[in-house]
């Protein structure tokens, strides 16, 4: 393709085609809030990043190097993009309990807490309507 805007009828051909070089640049004036890629994993660029930013497993006080897996925070069935911003990487047995028991890195970035389903951590409890910075104050 080109630069610039794209026909969505474009986009949906290229998608339908299966085409591992399409990627999405979202910006904002000129200046880039992100780059997607459509495919299940990360590019070349996203996997240099992701390195960078987690040399070992993401899951606090785990400090695996080796046999790291790229992990989507929402399932790519579901979105069907790969974002830097939506990835971690973890350590296999981690990985593994994320799949298999439903454990979940705490919201946020870089090194953080794993949880089981049952934490009140676990991102499945968030509700955006109730986040606040601070609790209430005591009556």
């Amino acid at each position: 393709m080109g630069y610039g805007p794209v026909a969505v009828s474009a986009l949906r051909e290229m998608i339908d085609c299966g085409d591992p070089f399409l990627a999405a640049v979202v910006t904002k004036g000129t200046e880039v809030l992100g780059v997607a890629h459509l495919g299940r994993r990360p590019n070349a660029h996203q996997r240099s990043a992701l390195e960078w930013l987690y040399p070992t497993c993401a899951v606090e006080g785990c400090n695996g190097l080796t046999f790291l897996e790229f992990d989507h925070r929402v399932d790519w069935s579901k979105t069907h993009t790969t974002l830097v911003e939506l990835l971690d990487r973890l350590c296999s047995h981690h990985h593994h309990l994320k799949t298999t028991e439903g454990w979940m890195l705490v919201e946020g970035s870089g090194k953080r807490a794993f949880v089981p389903r049952a934490d009140p951590r676990h991102p499945r409890h968030a509700d955006p309507r109730r986040r606040t910075k601070d609790p209430p104050a005591a009556a």
